[in-house]
């Protein structure tokens, strides 16, 4: 696991210093933990559906599937770690887009249960904005629930014009990434995410 060259490093709001870096086509494993630190109704909020007892073989698949989509280039993700006592360099989080069209791609996120709400989501959608933009991307889409508080916060603080439109229990979110607001400056509230 490469944690020794993180691409960004932060402090939650714990004070707990979480380092991340790009994901790799070789990171199913980590996303399947992830998956396993997710309770119910947070597999609901992320799939939009009750996930219950899903076989090993079916999980290790769909790990496999979102990680081997990063081959290429054309798609990209970031994924958390933090070093926990007693248990070693563990992953958190992870956010991903897969492209839809050569401008447009879908974003995705999922943070482990037991270290939602310290802003971790938030860092790696930011992150991953910035990824995004860099890669030439104009628009991320995604889908939430809108009873999703969360989730909706995180994208209606990005520094970028978003669209919320509901769609029965969904949101589905569009991310302008050529529209930034005019309240934020764009270099001064996000750190240089992505070093050469």
């Amino acid at each position: 696991m490469n944690t020794k060259h993180p691409m960004h490093s932060f402090c939650t709001k714990t004070g707990l210093m979480v380092c991340v870096r790009r994901l790799q086509a070789d990171d199913a494993r980590f996303m399947i933990d992830i998956f396993d630190h997710m309770g119910p109704e947070s597999r609901y909020q992320r799939f939009g559906r009750t996930i219950g007892d899903v076989s090993r073989e079916r999980v290790w698949q769909e790990a496999q599937e979102m990680t081997r989509l990063l081959a290429g280039g054309k798609n990209n993700g970031v994924i958390a770690f933090c070093a926990l006592p007693g248990k070693g360099i563990q992953p958190l989080g992870a956010a991903r887009y897969v492209r839809t069209t050569s401008r447009e791609a879908e974003v995705s996120v999922s943070v482990r249960d037991d270290f939602q709400g310290m802003g971790i989501g938030t860092h790696l959608v930011r992150l991953l904005v910035e990824i995004a933009r860099e890669n030439g991307i104009d628009r991320l889409v995604g889908d939430t629930m809108s009873d999703n508080a969360p989730m909706l916060y995180i994208f209606e603080r990005l520094p970028y014009t978003t669209q919320r439109i509901p769609e029965g229990n969904y949101h589905k979110i569009i991310i302008d990434l050529t529209s930034p607001h005019a309240s934020f400056e764009i270099e001064e509230d996000l750190p240089r995410l992505v070093m050469a």
